[in-house]
């Protein structure tokens, strides 16, 4: 064999090699979870994530507070509840302002480390438009400060107003539930023990358990009169309610005059 052969044999080795080694790692990178990776902050939504960190672990270890009704909870016909709160401009908002101008898609958030809020927001950023052009506005509820919930809205890509809730008043108005265990979690077996544990393998990453563990979403249509015209309330964290259903309660309630 030629001299010349032989380089262009280990030249198409090294360059087989190569591929070989190349191609794991780049899938690998690709799969790689960034939700799960820790990214600096503006040091008053780390200040704000620390506090809300501290109030996850409170409610865990105290388990979820409010599991049934105490009387008929809010329901379609009802007048919704009204509340000033502030956006994540830190402007005070009056939800009785916004539905006057325009029905109302209110979003209750679940807190902002759920990854069934990244799930919900993943719908919301295909469906957006098409609701707005209907004459609806997104209104999201979170439990995050308005510095918090702005830097959250942004790395979700979420449109429409943020408004904060983090006492849980606004959530509890609506006769929002807590979830049991197996609701929050997808499973009975669960090792209360290990909460703290948890929190930090998830601090600084956009998965850190933030706010309240038990609380669940929900999401309500409001008309221009101010009176619920549609109610869903999640049985568990993942149960985003479907489309078609909510696009077409959003379309009769944009058709009223």
């Amino acid at each position: 064999m030629k001299l010349s052969d032989c380089i262009k044999d280990i030249k198409l080795y090294l360059s087989a090699l190569m591929v070989a080694f190349l191609i794991p790692n780049i899938q690998a990178q690709e799969s790689v979870d960034s939700t799960r990776i820790k990214r600096p902050m503006p040091k008053i939504v780390k200040e704000q994530t620390a506090e809300a960190e501290k109030e996850w672990l409170k409610l865990w270890n105290k388990g979820p507070s409010k599991l049934v009704w105490d009387e008929l909870p809010l329901q379609e016909g009802d007048k919704a509840p009204d509340f000033e709160l502030q956006n994540s401009s830190n402007e005070l908002i009056k939800l009785s302002d916004l539905w006057k101008e325009k029905p109302m898609l209110l979003i209750f958030w679940r807190h902002t480390g759920c990854g069934c809020g990244f799930a919900r927001a993943a719908e919301i950023r295909k469906q957006y438009d098409s609701i707005t052009k209907m004459g609806i506005q997104v209104i999201t509820i979170t439990q995050a400060e308005p510095e918090r919930a702005a830097f959250y809205a942004k790395e979700q890509g979420l449109k429409g107003q943020l408004l904060s809730d983090p006492n849980y008043q606004v959530y509890r108005a609506y006769d929002l539930l807590d979830g049991n265990g197996p609701q929050i979690l997808g499973t009975a077996d669960i090792d209360y023990s290990i909460g703290k544990k948890l929190q930090e393998d998830r601090s600084g990453t956009q998965r850190a358990l933030v706010d309240n563990p038990w609380l669940l979403p929900g999401e309500f249509i409001i008309d221009k009169s101010g009176l619920v015209q549609f109610t869903y309330r999640y049985d568990n964290c993942d149960d985003i309610p479907e489309y078609w259903q909510l696009e077409a309660e959003l379309k009769s309630v944009a058709e009223k005059k």
